[in-house]
């Protein structure tokens, strides 16, 4: 507030669409891990990602989590030097988000047909 009545831009890394940019692909790899260890072990259910293998366990959430962390922290850095990127970042975010929510939709909706009874 204070930098806005000065005349001056506020910071980058102050702007809530970037703060909840990062807040939605956090939580998007939430439920993709969350999904993707539930249908973990059952019948029929791989893990499709090459770089992880067959099955999703701790090498899969270490990459995941490890993965975001990387990257959010590279934005930072250069968002320190080129505050103007900002929308390019959010954006960004935004998409990775929405990739991993339907990555997340998609396995609990293969998990829902595996595990509903046959008929």
């Amino acid at each position: 507030m204070l930098a806005a009545e000065n005349g001056k831009a506020p910071h980058p890394l102050k702007e809530k669409v970037f703060h909840w940019s990062l807040v939605a692909t956090w939580l998007s790899a939430s439920a993709d891990v969350t999904t993707s260890l539930i249908a973990d072990g059952k019948p029929r259910m791989v893990e499709s990602d090459l770089i992880i293998g067959k099955r999703f366990g701790a090498r899969g959430i270490a990459l995941e989590f490890g993965s975001r962390g990387i990257l959010e922290a590279v934005e930072i850095l250069v968002l320190r030097r080129h505050p103007g990127a900002v929308r390019y970042f959010s954006a960004g975010n935004a998409g990775l988000s929405i990739a991993s929510s339907a990555a997340a939709v998609n396995n609990a909706r293969l998990l829902m047909r595996s595990t509903a009874p046959e008929k």
